[in-house]
Parts: structure tokens; sequence; C-alpha cells
């Protein structure tokens, strides 16, 4: 069966309490467009995650979920970053030494999977439509 996973995260701050918050959400979707998962984290990271760490973060717990998921034969994952996307292709190359930690744990769950997974950009208010915020 293929899954598809929409996911998203970063980093807003908070006017009314005067906090910085990094946040994660993703769903997932069987191939009938059943949904399978909702997971929204608004507490990820501490006060110095930036947006691209959120969005490896967000693909990761998506990975974490594949073991739960029947049957399953086929993965596509969506996510609205460009470049997180385009690193994960080969396309462009990971310069920060705090954003390589998250990509080669990434990349390693990636390779342990016997499914194919792809990840691909979608638009960032597609995806705000999907998730709901």
């Amino acid at each position: 069966m293929k899954y598809t996973i929409y996911c998203d995260g970063g980093v807003y701050n908070n006017q009314i309490r005067w906090k910085r918050h990094a946040y994660l959400s993703l769903k997932i979707f069987d191939e009938d467009e059943n949904l399978i998962d909702h997971t929204q984290d608004w507490e990820v990271g501490d006060k110095n995650t930036t947006n691209n760490q959120c969005e490896y973060m967000a693909i990761q717990a998506g990975l974490d979920k594949i073991p739960s998921l029947k049957n399953a034969t086929e993965l596509q994952i969506y996510s609205d970053s460009q470049l997180v996307v385009k690193q994960l292709s080969g396309e462009f190359r990971v310069k920060s030494e705090a954003i390589k930690v998250l990509y080669d744990k990434v990349k390693h769950d990636i390779a342990m999977f016997t499914i194919p997974i792809t990840i691909s950009w979608i638009t960032r208010d597609t995806i705000h439509s999907i998730l709901g915020h």
C-alpha cells in the first residue's frame, strides 16, 4: 500500500508570551486518502532551532511512523522546504553542521527501509491547507 506524508516544520514568535516556538506538523494518508495519523508538536528543539532544522525534524517524525504503517509498499513525502528537498536529493549540499546531523539521520533512516521513498516539494499554501495551519 502506498502512503503519503505531508510534513512541515518551522519557528514562530508568540507575541503574547514573548516566547519563540519551534514546531512540526504532519499528516499521513493511505492510498485511498484516508487519514492515518495527524501529529503536531509545538515544542520541538530549543530557542536556537531554525526553520530548516524543524523541517528535517518533521520529515524524521514521518519516517519514525513508517514501521506502524500496515503493508507499506511505497512512501511519498511532501515538504514545503525547497532547501531540504534539494539537499536530500543531492542537488544542494549541506553546509551547516547543525543541519548535517539531521540530514545524516534522515538519509540513514531512508536507506534502512526496503520500500521506495520519494521526497518532493509542495507549495506552502498547499501544505498549509492540508495540515490546517
